[in-house]
């Protein structure tokens, strides 16, 4: 048997969503590493209903450690991404302007 160690991913909320939710992190805790749609799975949970939907109007950026630069998530081919220990996804409203 295999044995992971534990793994800490921070979530945070920019925007919108951040708004919405009333949160602006959340540091969620799995035995192993997981997908990006196993995190979004859990964010479900954690977030009201239409502060979750709007999250699919969004920008997730993957970075290694939250205060690193990432890359943009292109949802859904992304969805099966995985995040490892201390990885951060943040939730960023896009701005445009004219």
């Amino acid at each position: 048997m295999i044995e992971h160690s534990p793994v800490r991913i921070t979530i945070r909320y920019l925007g919108v969503v951040r708004l919405m939710s009333g949160r602006k992190e959340d540091v969620l805790h799995f035995h192993q590493p997981v997908t990006v749609g196993e995190v979004l799975a859990k964010i479900k949970e954690l977030l009201p209903d239409q502060a979750y939907v709007e999250i699919k109007r969004q920008t997730l950026v993957l970075s290694p450690l939250p205060a690193e630069p990432g890359i943009v998530l292109s949802m859904p081919r992304d969805v099966g991404q995985i995040m490892g220990d201390g990885n951060c996804l943040t939730v960023v409203t896009p701005v445009t302007g004219g």
